[in-house]
């Protein structure tokens, strides 16, 4: 297998990169999305119209699709997307394949952050890693031995959505506690809203899309209450975690996503908790590391799917 692309579709961007066989990027572009080009056809023949551009300049030989949403992967059938609602039961796989001529694999976005932080990033040369992506949820991706490890239906992965708060905050899930509503930015929200930390301006607060960003900065000037939010978030990863690694006896953990850049702010509670949780014998060969891909990391997973698969 030679040269293969990755595509990674956001809400707004989507992000492709070339990768030949030795794992070095050749290219890499990003491309805003207008509301049009949400629509199933739009989509495929964005897509096809991007594949066809850089068939052009590489000998491109596979394509691999990272996106959000209910994925069956053996297929490439999106069965639904928080994204885009108007895709259901997208056959994108198929049909992006027939436009362009190529084999396609699609799969789930957090996998593919997996992929490649595994392949390319803070997990290269380890066996298996568990991944989590820490931004408005907290996704993740396992691998195991090599593989991505999906589960029997490609649900498996869905690591903020343990219950770490029996009685807790509700989650757009059905659940209570899930950890997603602790650990991530809407858990800091969550926090702001049910101590009206900001009093009569809490409300306004809370619609501040920098608001986590100013609650890190006030942890960072010593602001009692800041800090604790950042300690009760290291306190929820830890319990999740502890479970996990005593079920999965794994080596690393790596973590991603806007929120993680506060990992100063909660490792500390985080590795102090997890003493109390998980086995010594297997704590003790535990990393626990900060993803280094940024942005690129959906799309070089997504390449290194499509080499896999084919």
């Amino acid at each position: 297998m030679g040269v293969v692309l990755g595509i990674d579709i956001g809400g707004t961007r989507v992000k492709t990169a070339v990768v030949r066989a030795d794992d070095t990027v050749i290219a890499h572009d990003t491309m805003f999305l207008s509301p049009e080009e949400h629509q199933e056809d739009s989509m495929v023949a964005l897509l096809a119209r991007k594949v066809g551009e850089l068939r052009r300049q590489f000998p491109i030989e596979a394509v691999g699709i990272g996106t959000a949403g209910v994925i069956e992967a053996d297929t490439g059938l999106i069965r639904q997307s928080p994204n885009f609602p108007a895709w259901q039961d997208f056959a994108m796989a198929r049909l992006v394949g027939e436009a362009c001529g190529l084999p396609v694999t699609v799969d789930n976005d957090a996998n593919m952050v997996a992929m490649g932080e595994y392949a390319f990033g803070a997990g290269k040369g380890a066996r298996s890693m568990l991944l989590l992506t820490l931004g408005s949820g907290v996704g993740g991706g396992l691998i195991l031995d090599g593989k991505l490890f999906r589960g029997e239906d490609g649900m498996a992965g869905e690591v903020g959505h343990i219950t770490v708060e029996p009685e807790g905050f509700a989650c757009n899930c059905g659940n209570h506690g899930c950890l997603e509503q602790y650990a991530s930015s809407t858990g800091l929200r969550n926090k702001v809203r049910r101590d009206r930390f900001f009093g009569p301006n809490t409300d306004a607060a809370l619609q501040d899309p920098k608001l986590p960003e100013k609650l890190y900065k006030m942890a960072q000037n010593s602001n009692k209450q800041a800090l604790q939010y950042f300690d009760e978030f290291g306190y929820h990863l830890a319990i999740a975690l502890g479970g996990l690694l005593n079920v999965l006896n794994l080596h690393l953990i790596v973590f991603a996503g806007g929120v993680s850049k506060s990992m100063d702010l909660w490792e500390g509670r985080l590795r102090q908790e997890l003493r109390h949780r998980t086995f010594a014998a297997v704590l003790k060969q535990v990393r626990i590391e900060q993803a280094v891909l940024g942005d690129t990391a959906g799309a070089l997973g997504a390449a290194s799917m499509a080499r896999k698969a084919v």
